[in-house]
């Protein structure tokens, strides 16, 4: 940042007004967005709960970058303005925060993709992962985060605190394109064998934020690099056009934290309904296989009965008929009806049996 700042009235030049209005436009997508997440936090279900809040908390973080940085461009008491103080320690915010949400999107996306329904990464592995991240970011963007505390003035102090944010960039870049790269290849392939509108919905929406985000990374290291040239020019007016650049790959960074986030936020989704639908498949086949199982038990149990029902027809008249065998009966099929008639009051008994069961289950 330079230590003056760009007069408003350079707010009615196209350039400086076009920015501007582009910074509101992201400020605005932001709080949309964050409004949006408490929205669906708001309901029953709560699914990843903590990764919601972490984009809520980042998103916030993007908004109050867009704010800091506006107030430090047209502002002259830099001094007396609290939030341009605070501009260094949101942006390294920003890029820290963009690189764990890179590392998360990582995890999510080996879930959706993976052929197997285990989780490919340990609890342990992930905690280990993220304190690798963090201790990088630390270790390449301490500068930014003790700049208004510490009063070193030597060279080496300056080199670290520019060359760690832009290290930090390239990082941040190169994953972004290896992500894309991974993402939108399996989308491909994914979108291909699913017939669900919602889902290729979903991965449309998906692989168009994992562009913009790779876009938007390049975009804001490209106008980072030609806002530090432009800096170090003698002519103000060269400055001020440097804060436009500066201005603007600030604004990058803001809009890669949205579309990051909605790429996880689309992750999250798909992987809740994925296990949902497997959840779902799963209790329909035990079902169906306890209806199965159910049915061959009362048909066995029918024939069963039918057995018993022959053996107690036919013992009590056994010796009738052996005894009246030579006789002629005016009743004839007396024996026949009685059988048909306790057989049909047997399987009633059991119809009625199985279905309230079934009921009770």
């Amino acid at each position: 940042m330079i230590t003056e700042g760009v007069p408003s009235s350079y707010l009615v030049q196209p350039g400086f007004l076009i920015v501007f209005q582009f910074v509101i436009v992201i400020i605005l997508t932001n709080i949309a967005l964050i409004v949006y997440v408490l929205y669906t936090l708001s309901k029953k279900n709560q699914s990843a709960k903590s990764f919601k809040i972490a984009i809520i908390l980042l998103n916030m973080i993007a908004v109050l970058l867009q704010i800091a940085c506006a107030f430090s461009t047209y502002s002259y008491s830099l001094e007396v303005c609290y939030l341009c103080n605070i501009y260094e320690i949101s942006l390294a915010l920003c890029l820290g925060g963009m690189c764990l949400l890179q590392l998360e999107v990582r995890f999510i996306f080996d879930i959706l993709f993976s052929n197997s329904h285990t989780a490919t990464w340990s609890d342990f592995q992930k905690i280990k992962l993220r304190a690798i991240v963090i201790s990088l970011h630390l270790l390449l963007c301490w500068p930014e985060y003790l700049h208004r505390v510490l009063t070193i003035k030597d060279s080496w102090y300056i080199t670290w605190w520019i060359g760690g944010l832009g290290i930090q960039s390239v990082i941040l870049a190169c994953l972004s394109v290896f992500q894309a790269y991974s993402v939108i290849n399996a989308l491909l392939k994914t979108t291909r064998r699913r017939s669900s509108k919602y889902v290729r919905i979903a991965h449309r929406l998906l692989m168009t934020a994992i562009i913009l985000v790779i876009v938007l990374s390049f975009a804001s290291w490209a106008a980072s690099i030609g806002a530090g040239i432009l800096l170090r020019k003698p002519d103000i007016e060269l400055n001020r056009l440097g804060t436009l650049g500066d201005q603007l790959s600030v604004s990058g960074v803001a809009f890669e934290v949205l579309f990051e986030s909605i790429a996880l936020l689309v992750m999250i989704d798909l992987v809740s309904r994925e296990r949902m639908s497997d959840s779902s498949s799963t209790t329909m086949t035990e079902q169906s296989r306890s209806i199965q199982s159910h049915s061959s038990s009362g048909a066995h149990s029918e024939t069963v009965l039918i057995t018993v029902l022959e053996k107690e027809d036919r013992a009590p008249h056994a010796s009738a008929a052996r005894a009246d065998r030579s006789k002629p009966s005016i009743f004839g099929n007396s024996v026949n009806t009685s059988f048909i008639r306790k057989l049909d009051a047997r399987l009633n008994d059991l119809t009625r049996g199985s279905t309230s069961s079934l009921d009770s289950r």
